[in-house]
């Protein structure tokens, strides 16, 4: 064996991945255990890296948290930029890939109960984030595809809860159902249903006719 063949191997560097895998396990410890309850020692662990390279990275928990709803941020974002067809198939769409992606309720529910009526982490970014959404419902509503009586910006609201309030909430789902809210079927049968409402709502638009 040649003094060559001895020598140790050099692990490469890869910052991007080592971001991705911890954002990656603090988005599952995040939505597990919520702000207070998530702990670095598991974060790394299931990242895989010492802690060293989270605080390197993030600085703290509390940065890793404002970091990682940032990402998810831009993430759901480009989700609605994406979106092609109808109002009711983008929220259609988008209440059925809520089942599949449970953690990102899971988190926005433990935020709200830690944080209550304090500061909002990063509040004007991710309110700026919804805004094309609700300048996008105004422009329809003055091109009479909407009901004129309707907010837009609270129209989204209703909008957002319509699709996530059972995922949110699979107690009252199953109890209002006598469905398994985890279930495909029950996501299928809320995708139709969401269709069906936001349809039924556009259809009731004075400019309804003309589309």
């Amino acid at each position: 064996m040649t003094s060559q063949d001895a020598a140790p191997k050099v692990r490469k560097r890869d910052p991007q991945g080592t971001r991705k895998r911890i954002l990656d396990a603090a988005f599952q410890e995040f939505s597990d255990h919520g702000p207070a309850g998530a702990r670095v020692d598991r974060i790394v662990r299931a990242a895989g890296v010492n802690p060293r390279m989270l605080y390197h990275y993030f600085g703290s928990k509390a940065g890793l948290f404002r970091e990682l709803l940032a990402a998810k941020t831009e993430e759901m974002a480009q989700r609605r930029r994406e979106a092609a067809g109808s109002l009711a198939e983008s929220v259609a769409d988008v209440a059925y890939r809520q089942f599949e992606d449970r953690k990102w309720a899971r988190l926005l529910m433990w935020e709200a109960l830690a944080y209550g009526e304090g500061d909002i982490v990063l509040e004007r970014e991710r309110a700026a984030a919804w805004q094309p959404a609700v300048e996008g419902l105004r422009r329809m509503r003055e091109a009479g595809a909407l009901p004129a009586s309707l907010d837009p910006a609270q129209l989204q609201l209703s909008l957002i809860a319509l699709a996530t309030f059972p995922v949110a909430f699979p107690q009252t789902a199953k109890m209002v159902t006598g469905m398994d809210p985890l279930s495909e079927e029950f996501a299928a049968a809320r995708r139709e249903a969401v269709f069906a409402l936001v349809e039924a709502l556009q259809g009731a638009a004075p400019g309804a006719n003309a589309r």
